[in-house]
C-alpha cells in the first residue's frame, strides 16, 4: 500500500496510463478486447473523479485501486471462507513473478490468476450451495476465463484437484463444466483483431512453435528464464512435488506437472519466449498460480506442525524478498519518471501547452509519453497541461500532416481534438507543437562560459569502479539559450582530480542536454567514479564533442569508497 502511494506516477507507465487516462477522462470504465476484469481496479478513481476529486488524489486511487483488489480477495479469503492458504495464496501470486508488471499494473491476466484462487476457494469450502456463494462463484470463474484465455488451464485445474479431493459431484463438475465451455467458445468467438495478432502464431523474427522447446539452445534460455529470474518459484515447486512424491499422491502431482507443461507448450506455440521481457512475464504468469496453488494445498496444512510453520514462513519470506525486489527492479522506472517530471515543470515556465522534444534527446521515451505527460502537467490544475511528445510521436505515419493547431497526439497511433478532454482536469491551448531542440551557437564558447554554471544538488552511492548519476542543476545567465540538439554536438561532462589537484580523469562519460537551457534545468548526468577510493574534487563541464571545453569553474569535494 505504501510503495503504491509514494510511487503512483510510476505505476502510470505504458498502458497502465493509457487505460487510467480513459477511466478519468470519460468518468466511466474503460475496458478493451473484452477484459472486463480489468474494470475492478477503475473502481476508486472513478469515484474520484465524481466526487471532483484533485488530480493527483485521484492518480493515487488509481494506484491504490490494483492493491484494494488484490486485498479485498484476500480478505474475503480469509476471513469469509476461513481458508488461510487460499489467503497466502492471493499474497504469492500478488508478488512472485511480477517485477516490470507491477509498474505497469493493467494486466488482467494477473487478475485473472487471483480470481481463480477466490474461485476454487469458495468451490472447496462448499459455501457455492449456498445460492449467494455459488453465484459469487461464478461471477470469479467468469472474469478469471475472460482476463485472458491462458487463465482457463487455471479454472481447469482447480475444478480437477477438486474432483481429485472429493470424487465426482454431478451438481457442481456438470454444471462447472458445462460453464467453463459455454466462457471458451465465448471468448474464441469475441477475439479481438488485437487478440488475433497476438495468438497468429508467428514470431517477430522466426516463426513460434513449441517444437522451439526441442532445441537445446532454447530450452536452456527458457530454463534460464525461470533460474535467474524465478528461482523462488522453483523452490516451491521443488517443495510441492517432494511432498506429493512422498505421501504418493500420484494424480496430484500428474495435473501438477502436467498443466505446467501443457502452459509452457501453449507461450511457446504462441511466441518465441526465450527471454526475459515485460510482454514474457506476462505471458509466463499465470504459472505462479499453479506453483503457488499446489505448494498451500499439498504442503501447507500437512505434515508435522514444524514442518508446516516453516512452509508458511518460507512463502512470507519469499513474498517479503519478492516486494523488494520489485521495488529494485523499478529503479530505471524511476529515474525515467523523474525525467519526464522535471522536463514538464521545465516547460510548463514558457508559453504553451504544446511541445516536442527529440526523441534522441529524451530518455527512455515510448508511446504512452504523451498520455503521462496531459497526467502529469494537468496534477498542477488544468491551465497547466501540457502535450509533450517526441519527434518519433510526431513523425509517425501521416501525424504531422493531420495535426492542426485545435488538435493533439494522445499517443502515437491516435490524434484528438480538445473536444476529447474532460473539461474538469485538462485544457490545452490552440496552437502548434513547439520544438524544444532548436538552438545553435550563436557566439564563442569563452563567451558562454563566463554565464554559466552547473550546480550539484544530489549524487548516488559513491562507490570507485562504479557508475551513478548526478542531479545537476544548469544555469545559463547567457540571453542565448545553451543548444541541445544532437547536431549541436554539446553535451554535458566532468573531470576527477586528487585532492592536490592532480588529474584523475580528464575526459568524463557524456550525457545528453535534453532540452535547450534557457534560464535553468535540472537534469541528471551520468558519472563515472575513479577506480580507486579515496578524496577527490568533481568539476562538472560542457564540452562540444571533438573541438572544446566550456573550462566551467564549480569544483565539488566528494569521498569515494
Amino acid at each position: 500500500m505504501i510503495m503504491a502511494i509514494v510511487l503512483y506516477k510510476e505505476r502510470t507507465f505504458m498502458d497502465a496510463s493509457y487505460y487510467l487516462f480513459h477511466a478519468i477522462n470519460s468518468q466511466w470504465f474503460h475496458v478493451e478486447h473484452g477484459r472486463t476484469v480489468l474494470a475492478l481496479s477503475q473502481v476508486l478513481p472513478i469515484i474520484g473523479t465524481w466526487l471532483h476529486l484533485p488530480l493527483q488524489v485521484v492518480l493515487v486511487l488509481g494506484s491504490l485501486g490494483h492493491e484494494f483488489f488484490y486485498y479485498s480477495v484476500f480478505l474475503v479469503c480469509f476471513y469469509s471462507l476461513k481458508d488461510k492458504r487460499a489467503a497466502y495464496a492471493v499474497l504469492a501470486v500478488h508478488v512472485i513473478g511480477q517485477l516490470s508488471l507491477y509498474w505497469s499494473p493493467m494486466l488482467e491476466i494477473c487478475y485473472g490468476a487471483v480470481l481463480s484462487v477466490l474461485f476454487y476457494s469458495i468451490l472447496q469450502s462448499n459455501k457455492w450451495k449456498d445460492d449467494k456463494w455459488l453465484i459469487f462463484m461464478l461471477v470469479a470463474q467468469w472474469f478469471a476465463m475472460m482476463s485472458h484465455p491462458e487463465n482457463f488451464i487455471l479454472i481447469g485445474v482447480g475444478i480437477a484437484y477438486h474432483y481429485l479431493q472429493n470424487g465426482f459431484q454431478k451438481r457442481i463438475h456438470l454444471g462447472l463444466g458445462v460453464f467453463t465451455l459455454i466462457g471458451f467458445f465465448t471468448e474464441i468467438a469475441t477475439f479481438s483483431d488485437y487478440e488475433k495478432g497476438h495468438s497468429n502464431l508467428v514470431g517477430y523474427e522466426r516463426p513460434a512453435t513449441a517444437l522451439n522447446l526441442l532445441n537445446l539452445d532454447y530450452l536452456q534460455n527458457v530454463l534460464g528464464i525461470f533460474t535467474n529470474w524465478y528461482f523462488d518459484l522453483v523452490l516451491l515447486l521443488l517443495l510441492a512435488v517432494i511432498f506429493m512424491v512422498v505421501r504418493k499422491r500420484w494424480k496430484e502431482l500428474s495435473v501438477c506437472i502436467g498443466s505446467i507443461l501443457f502452459l509452457l507448450v501453449l507461450v511457446n506455440q504462441a511466441k518465441i519466449a526465450d527471454e526475459f521481457s515485460r510482454y514474457n512475464e506476462s505471458m509466463y504468469n499465470p504459472l505462479v498460480f499453479l506453483v503457488v496453488f499446489f505448494f498451500v494445498y499439498e504442503v501447507i496444512g500437512f505434515g508435522k506442525k514444524q514442518l508446516n510453520s516453516f512452509a508458511i514462513l518460507l512463502l512470507l519470506v519469499i513474498c517479503l524478498f519478492r516486494v523488494g525486489w520489485i521495488y529494485n527492479h523499478g529503479e530505471p522506472l524511476r529515474v525515467r519518471t523523474a525525467n519526464l517530471e522535471r522536463m514538464v515543470d521545465y516547460v510548463q515556465q514558457m508559453e504553451g501547452t504544446k511541445f516536442v522534444v527529440d526523441a534522441r534527446n529524451a530518455h527512455a521515451p515510448t508511446w504512452a509519453n504523451p498520455i503521462e505527460s496531459l497526467l502529469y502537467s494537468a496534477i498542477d490544475g488544468k491551465e497547466e497541461t501540457l502535450s509533450l511528445v517526441t519527434t518519433d510521436d510526431l513523425k509517425y505515419k501521416t501525424n504531422e500532416r493531420v495535426l492542426t493547431p485545435s488538435n493533439f497526439i494522445f499517443r502515437r497511433f491516435e490524434i484528438e481534438t480538445f473536444s476529447f478532454l474532460n473539461s474538469q482536469y485538462f485544457q490545452l491551448n490552440e496552437e502548434n507543437y513547439v520544438a524544444l531542440n532548436t538552438a545553435k551557437l550563436l557566439k564563442p564558447v569563452e563567451e558562454y562560459a563566463t554565464n554559466i554554471q552547473i550546480e550539484l544538488l544530489r549524487q548516488g552511492s559513491l562507490k570507485s569502479k562504479d557508475s551513478t548519476q548526478f542531479l545537476i542543476k544548469i544555469i545559463n545567465r547567457n540571453k542565448e539559450p545553451i543548444p541541445s540538439h544532437i547536431d549541436a554536438q554539446v553535451f554535458i561532462s566532468y573531470h576527477w582530480f586528487d585532492e592536490g589537484g592532480g588529474q584523475k580523469v580528464w575526459d568524463g562519460k557524456r550525457t545528453k542536454i535534453e532540452v535547450d537551457v534557457h534560464d535553468s534545468y535540472l537534469q541528471e548526468m551520468t558519472v563515472l567514479l575513479p577506480e580507486h577510493e579515496g578524496n577527490f574534487i568533481f568539476l562538472p563541464d560542457l564540452v562540444i564533442e571533438g573541438k572544446e571545453w566550456f573550462n566551467l569553474q564549480d569544483k565539488y569535494n566528494l569521498r569515494v569508497d
